[in-house]
């Protein structure tokens, strides 16, 4: 185990030489992703948790130190990574030490995973600056959608919606994010995603909504 995780290092010191000079163009592959797949023969989920690893190596000093050494295992260092990659450098630097103290407390993998999921309050505690979260600070008034990229070309998108647009949201996808039949497996949030990429394309286009108001409120009164 400890022979894989050096050799998981050193392949990801070679992934970021690959990755940062470009040399899968070079080579014909369109992405670095491709040339993990094709050439290394990876899988899609072990490839991109490697390219992750690599691309957040000058970022986190102490982990790529403590894995090439040794002393710690492929699977907090990797764990480390998907955490702070939306993370700004002096957001990534408390959080590598926050990871990598809960790595060091016995905790494993999976639970320091689950803790970098909420990674952002738990810098705001370590550094005494906790404020409301925020959907509080925004209030519940105007819709609002928050969208950024991820390093795959990707995107993470969160929002809230007020009643209105929550109506034309559901007026929009309910039929279009049906299963597609008994053999679609997808579940809701997949198929909801689909729906909405269809809308986005200009697929769908007979979006209605029905408001409903007192007489007062219809004339002005």
């Amino acid at each position: 185990a400890a022979a894989t995780d050096l050799h998981e290092a050193a392949l990801a010191a070679l992934i970021e030489r690959v990755d940062t000079h470009g040399e899968t163009t070079r080579w014909g592959f369109p992405s670095p992703m491709a040339w993990l797949r094709t050439r290394l023969g990876m899988r899609e989920a072990r490839a991109k948790e490697r390219l992750s690893l690599a691309r957040q190596h000058q970022r986190l000093p102490i982990t790529v130190e403590r894995h090439t050494s040794g002393t710690l295992s492929y699977g907090y260092a990797a764990t480390v990574a998907g955490a702070v990659t939306r993370l700004s450098d002096e957001d990534c630097a408390a959080a590598e030490e926050i990871l990598l103290d809960l790595a060091d407390q016995g905790l494993s993998p999976g639970r320091v995973a689950a803790f970098g999921e909420r990674i952002t309050d738990l810098i705001a505690e370590h550094n005494g600056t906790e404020r409301p979260d925020e959907d509080s600070r925004r209030g519940y008034q105007r819709s609002w959608i928050d969208s950024t990229r991820s390093l795959d070309g990707g995107r993470f998108i969160k929002g809230w919606l007020n009643a209105e647009d929550a109506a034309t949201w559901d007026t929009a996808l309910a039929t279009l994010a049906k299963p597609a039949g008994a053999d679609d497996c997808r579940d809701l949030a997949e198929r909801t995603a689909a729906a909405l990429t269809t809308v986005l394309a200009g697929g769908h286009q007979a979006a209605k909504v029905t408001v409903i108001v007192d007489l007062d409120t219809l004339t002005g009164g």
